[in-house]
């Protein structure tokens, strides 16, 4: 086709006539525009990779997704290691009060929440066996 010789006019035609620093942003303006028509692998084969990296919405996109996944990575974490908590202390509990659990028993601990462990260790002192603990 003939988008490589209108990249490279647009290139040269931007060196020509641009100061560097608007020529820049120009640039990374083709590529985001490109996109929206081509295909990744042809824009970036096309454009240089390091234009969109020059734009400030592009580093502020990248920024805002990486403080949203380490927010959401951070409260998984928090989540995951409350639950491992609460699931060890009711397994501790549990076997002094009931003996050791069957691999189902495990299982269904396995599945539970924070939440639904914190009640259970709470209730494990009004029953008798991990079958009355899990029958609710």
């Amino acid at each position: 086709t003939e988008l490589p010789m209108v990249v490279d006019a647009v290139n040269e035609r931007l060196d020509r006539e641009r100061k560097p620093s608007e020529a820049e942003l120009l640039r990374t303006a083709t590529y985001v525009l490109m996109g929206l028509k081509h295909p990744k692998y042809l824009v970036e084969k096309l454009m240089s990779r390091n234009v969109l990296e020059l734009s400030s919405t592009y580093q502020g996109l990248i920024q805002e997704g990486l403080d949203k996944g380490l927010k959401q990575g951070l409260k998984q974490g928090l989540e995951q290691g409350l639950g491992q908590g609460a699931r060890n202390s009711l397994l501790r509990l549990g076997c002094k009060r009931f003996g050791e659990p069957t691999s189902e028993v495990r299982q269904v601990l396995e599945q539970l929440s924070h939440e639904q462990l914190e009640a259970l260790v709470e209730r494990a002192l009004d029953v008798e066996t991990w079958s009355e603990l899990l029958a609710e």
